[in-house]
């Protein structure tokens, strides 16, 4: 049984669990899951900003002012996490492959 290892922020409106690492003192496979936490992001505020899987596979989103989502962006062929996780989500998008929903 390997050891698992679970990171909790804190965020305003309560603690939430953003990151697992299962086996930290070995192969640390890392998995992070973190929050929009600015206010004044409508919509985007308290739901998923990214998932970030502990084999490079990774996950961003996008939501209107009601909270829903409006873009899934997924990485296309072999692009990694570093290449977007500092653009915005058009730019991301633009380089991956990415699902709009429209309401």
């Amino acid at each position: 049984m390997s050891k698992k290892q679970e990171t909790v922020h804190r965020y305003a409106w309560g603690d939430f669990q953003i990151k697992t690492v299962v086996d930290p003192d070995g192969a640390a496979l890392t998995t992070e899951y973190p929050l929009y936490d600015v206010p004044s992001e409508t919509g985007k505020y308290m739901h998923r900003k990214h998932l970030l899987r502990a084999n490079g596979a990774w996950t961003r989103y996008d939501y209107d002012t009601d909270g829903r989502e409006t873009v899934i962006v997924a990485p296309f062929n072999d692009l990694n996490w570093d290449s977007v996780k500092n653009l915005t989500i058009a730019a991301a998008a633009a380089l991956g492959r990415a699902n709009y929903y429209d309401y």
